[in-house]
């Protein structure tokens, strides 16, 4: 909950301050307004730590860690450039995988209201 702490203190006050107008208790204010509005800021945080965590656990064989980073390891030891290069183009994926995931669902838990709309340039 710290991680996400900032994400909820940085939803505009005009939108807080029209919740209270409302009437909204504190609950239902950080409930309906700040939680939803700081979804998407938090998966986007999770999203560039996963993507991150991903070079980092390759680089975590030179410690006998294991994974993906084995292959380049191995190939940099043999002096084997097709081994490096397969074990990088396999971490290159995965790591485009988790981000295109993440950024699905980072564009899927965005609230209708804030959403950008891209326009297509002719």
């Amino acid at each position: 909950m710290s991680i996400s702490t900032p994400f909820i203190k940085n939803v505009p006050s005009a939108l807080v301050d029209a919740g209270r107008g409302m009437g909204m208790s504190k609950w239902k204010l950080l409930r309906e307004v700040e939680i939803p509005l700081a979804i998407p800021l938090i998966i986007a945080g999770l999203r560039t730590a996963a993507v991150m965590n991903i070079g980092v656990a390759a680089i975590a064989t030179y410690i006998g860690a294991g994974g993906l980073g084995v292959y380049i390891q191995q190939g940099i030891a043999r002096v084997y450039p097709e081994m490096i290069l397969s074990g990088a183009i396999l971490v290159s994926l995965l790591a485009i995988i988790v981000d295109g995931g993440m950024a699905l669902l980072e564009r899927i838990t965005t609230p209708e209201g804030i959403k950008v709309q891209r326009k297509l340039s002719r």
